[in-house]
């Protein structure tokens, strides 16, 4: 069995105060795991990107949205639920082959040092 280690006299506080503050979840994730983190990616979910999240990416009417439904996993433990929508554009041949993978969206594009906005808790 895979655990997280988790430090402190409130761990889930703890854990929670780490993933909020963080650019990625992934990487703090992979901090605390021994196994490395991977994606289990539905690959049946589609969805269109909606309109703020399209403004967001500063995306016109023809810019392809990539989307990913995933569960990132330590193991066989299941740590966390993403939805990712991005401009394959925007990235490299490397990162877009590496995201048809099990490989976690954070991970892929960390040499990006990306910033997340936390929408909903």
């Amino acid at each position: 069995m895979v655990a997280l280690a988790l430090a402190g006299s409130d761990p889930v506080t703890a854990f929670y105060e780490e993933l909020i503050a963080s650019n990625s979840a992934t990487a703090v994730l992979q901090r605390r795991c021994v196994d490395p983190i991977t994606a289990d990616v539905d690959r049946g979910a589609v969805r269109d990107a909606p309109e703020d999240v399209r403004t967001a990416l500063g995306a016109g009417p023809e810019t392809v949205i990539a989307y990913r439904s995933v569960r990132l996993k330590c193991g066989d433990i299941v740590y966390s639920r993403a939805e990712n929508w991005y401009r394959p554009d925007r990235l490299t041949t490397d990162m877009n082959a590496k995201l048809a993978g099990d490989a976690p969206y954070g991970a892929v594009i960390a040499p990006l040092k990306p910033v997340r906005k936390t929408l909903e808790v």
